[in-house]
């Protein structure tokens, strides 16, 4: 019987070589998502869609069982028209290989059952070994991004980095960075809480008027997260912003750093569980 697991994919003058497992579609060339240059075969709902070192942008609804940005190389996923990129089960920013993958949203909308910035999911199928698995980078600045179940940023040198549109998300450990810039998003997550001993941090940083708050609501864990606060751009008033508010804040953060305001409290109340920012003139 012949076996199906092991092919030579064949594209013109572009030939890639090893094994693809069947139901996996690998790009081959930078390009608009509707191009069919741009994929290995005609795109599927069931496909496992793997981004190496391309650049793809979405020009069409496209929707795959998981998505993989950054499998052999530098890859790239711009979604900057109202158009929806959509996964069953996982999008992983930073499967193996390059440096840093990147999902750069500013339209459209972005669903999955699981989102992983940073490669995280156990070795499986053609993979080589865990440590292959390398860092990703979200940035949201318009559009929707809606997460059923986990988000992880994870791997030093990943980042999510939100500065428009509106997210949700079930369940958001941050191992990795998690930054918040100006105050035009919407951010509502289920649960927030970081791994011990990873360095995480949570980066909130100010616009001319102000910052959009974290929504958790469900647990807020900061204690092994380092909390930095930038106000170096805001030209507002004396006045109390709202960082964060979680139906409980379990633990606070494990130490923070408040740049461009001289004169402040901070308060991260595990009572209400609300943490603020009171400026003083």
């Amino acid at each position: 019987m012949m076996k199906m697991d092991k092919k030579m994919v064949v594209f013109g003058l572009c030939t890639v070589a090893g094994i693809v497992l069947a139901g996996s579609n690998v790009s081959v060339s930078d390009g608009n998502a509707s191009s069919a240059s741009v994929w290995g075969k005609p795109l599927s709902a069931t496909d496992q869609l793997r981004v190496r070192s391309h650049t793809v942008v979405l020009d069409k609804d496209i929707s795959a069982s998981e998505i993989w940005i950054n499998y052999g190389g530098d890859g790239s996923v711009i979604v900057d028209q109202n158009y929806t990129l959509s996964a069953k089960k996982a999008i992983e920013i930073g499967r193996k290989g390059g440096t840093q993958g990147k999902l750069i949203q500013s339209a459209g909308q972005v669903t999955a059952a699981a989102l992983y910035v940073g490669g995280t999911v156990p070795a499986s199928d053609d993979d080589k070994k865990s440590s292959d698995r390398k860092a990703g980078k979200y940035d949201l600045s318009g559009g929707e991004l809606s997460v059923s179940g986990p988000l992880t940023v994870s791997i030093h040198g990943s980042e999510l980095n939100i500065s428009g549109g509106k997210i949700t998300a079930a369940t958001v450990t941050v191992d990795a960075a998690l930054s918040v810039s100006g105050n035009s998003a919407s951010i509502s997550f289920g649960s927030l809480s970081a791994t011990a001993g990873t360095g995480s941090e949570i980066k909130l940083v100010f616009g001319a008027g102000g910052m959009s708050p974290i929504n958790v609501s469900g647990a807020a864990d900061l204690s092994n997260s380092a909390l930095t606060i930038d106000g170096s751009a805001y030209t507002g008033s004396a006045t109390t912003f709202t960082l964060l508010t979680a139906g409980t804040l379990k633990n606070i953060a494990a130490g923070f750093n408040v740049i461009g305001f001289s004169k402040y409290t901070l308060d991260q109340n595990t009572s209400t569980g609300v943490v603020t920012l009171n400026l003083i003139r």
